[in-house]
């Protein structure tokens, strides 16, 4: 046999491998042995990573305050629907954000306010959007019970989240 043709046959058979189990318990990922390109979540078939994300499914991120929550049930029913299985957990180191960078065709200006965030707001005074100042020696347990059950809630649908602690992006704007 050709050496080309035994690399497409074994790249079909990666692919089989792959794609040819649809029903793969949830499980934490480690490298898999067979080929250490893809993750396994113990059970020794490959598990191969796609989805989607969007900026604020951890915090609430809206033009409005007080904010309106973010549906992640509906977030999760969606990548369901498109078979996908993974997605970032995204944070944000900004108490507002200001997307006319985005929107460079117009001149609308749209601060959206960004919550919760890893520290408590308890002052002593007040930051410069007029709420109690960020205590550093206080964590919110809002951002981390919600941070928690977000994990929980895609695990139990057999999807997989990578948690993103630190964006940067933003800051280059501010």
């Amino acid at each position: 046999m050709k050496k080309s043709n035994l690399i497409s046959l074994s790249g079909f058979i990666i692919l089989f491998w792959l794609f040819g189990c649809s029903e793969i318990e949830p499980g934490p990922l480690i490298v898999s042995k067979i080929n250490p390109r893809y993750f396994t979540n113990g059970s020794g078939k490959a598990i191969y990573l796609t989805g989607s994300h969007t900026w604020n499914n951890l915090v609430d991120m809206s033009p409005s305050d007080p904010l309106g929550p973010f549906d992640f049930n509906a977030y999760l029913k969606w990548m369901k629907e498109y078979n996908h299985n993974f997605f970032r957990l995204w944070t944000w180191e900004l108490i507002n954000w200001d997307t006319s960078i985005n929107e460079q065709d117009t001149n609308e200006n749209k601060v959206h306010t960004i919550a919760p965030h890893p520290y408590g707001r308890t002052g002593p005074g007040n930051a410069l959007d007029g709420k109690p100042k960020f205590n550093l020696k206080q964590f919110n347990s809002e951002y981390f019970n919600r941070l928690r059950s977000r994990v929980e809630t895609a695990s139990d649908s057999g999807i997989y989240a990578s948690i993103m602690l630190f964006e940067g992006w933003g800051l280059q704007h501010s």
